[in-house]
């Protein structure tokens, strides 16, 4: 977790700066999103990167619409399929357990 001081580097390609902020808390957090690639979701995983957290979308790699040019890029995507157990999805059980 990072106090909210100075905002981190843009996290577009095009280096263009969003409008960073964070928390109420003052602290730029660490978000695991199950889903994030269709519409609701790539809605709602948006403001999270332009706020500038750190986001981690779990789904089944399949990319709707235009999410894979607007969120795809901002993101750290993990592909699990849900019909194959969390205990398959080697990398999100990394990073579950990299939280501690």
């Amino acid at each position: 977790m990072s106090v909210c001081r100075q905002p981190p580097p843009p996290p577009h390609p095009d280096n263009s700066n969003p409008a960073v902020s964070c928390d109420v808390f003052g602290v730029f957090r660490r978000v695991l999103v199950f889903g994030g690639n269709g519409f609701l979701g790539a809605s709602s995983v948006e403001p999270l990167t332009q706020r500038g957290h750190n986001v981690t979308i779990v789904n089944r790699g399949n990319w709707y619409w235009d999410s894979d040019s607007r969120v795809l890029p901002r993101v750290q995507a993990i592909v699990c399929d849900r019909n194959s157990g969390v205990h398959s999805c080697s990398e999100l059980v990394s990073l579950i357990d990299s939280v501690g």
